[in-house]
């Protein structure tokens, strides 16, 4: 039974990674990822944390061959930002002025040379990743800060025109299996409860009756 336990929770885990908010596949212009946010969810990073912690893996199971990079700070009052790198082919060497798109919480800006972000944990004075060819890349800046993990989301997908995949009629199944699942083991919970609680009770009857006659 424990090992049937262990293998139906990897089973939940893996249908929880392929379903859900996030499980989209990226255009092939869509070339690099790199979130930037505080460490504590205080001052509007509750948001950009839920979306790394939740909706980043499944949008990396769907994508893996995308660079998706994070680096979290201990400056809290900076804002929260996503930044995506496109390759379109199309932009032109020379300096390119930045305009913003129709969010008023993206905009679009030349990049210039320095060097890849990593993922850090450590506050950094600048963390805001750069690419080193400006000449075929654009880069598109979210504001995460203040906004919940969803419309962060609707932004993402709406500026990279990913594809959302619909839940397979597998996992579909698996997760109606599950559920089905876990009511059986809460039901089968609440008994060993009772029953646990009765034989208790009956022991210390037991024991105050033999009080009683000693």
């Amino acid at each position: 039974m424990v090992g049937v336990a262990k293998r139906m929770t990897k089973l939940a885990a893996l249908v929880e990674l392929r379903t859900g908010p996030g499980a989209a596949i990226l255009p092939p212009n869509v070339k690099r990822i790199h979130m930037d946010f505080a460490f504590k969810i205080d001052q509007g990073h509750r948001g950009p944390r839920h979306f790394w912690r939740h909706y980043l893996p499944r949008l990396k199971y769907y994508n893996p061959a995308i660079p998706m990079t994070v680096h979290r700070r201990t400056a809290q009052d900076s804002p929260a930002l996503m930044t995506i790198f496109f390759n379109d082919g199309s932009l032109t060497a020379g300096p390119a002025t930045i305009s913003t798109t129709t969010s008023s919480n993206t905009s679009t800006a030349p990049i210039t040379p320095t060097t890849e972000p990593s993922v850090s944990s450590s506050s950094s004075s600048s963390s805001t990743p750069t690419n080193p060819n400006p000449t075929d890349e654009r880069i598109q800046t979210i504001t995460m800060t203040h906004r919940s993990e969803m419309e962060i989301l609707n932004e993402f997908l709406n500026l990279t025109r990913a594809a959302p995949v619909p839940i397979s009629d597998e996992d579909s199944q698996l997760l109606k299996d599950l559920k089905e699942k876990e009511k059986i083991q809460k039901a089968d919970s609440v008994r060993s409860a009772i029953k646990n609680a009765a034989i208790k009770r009956e022991k210390e009857l037991l024991a105050r009756a033999r009080g009683v006659q000693s």
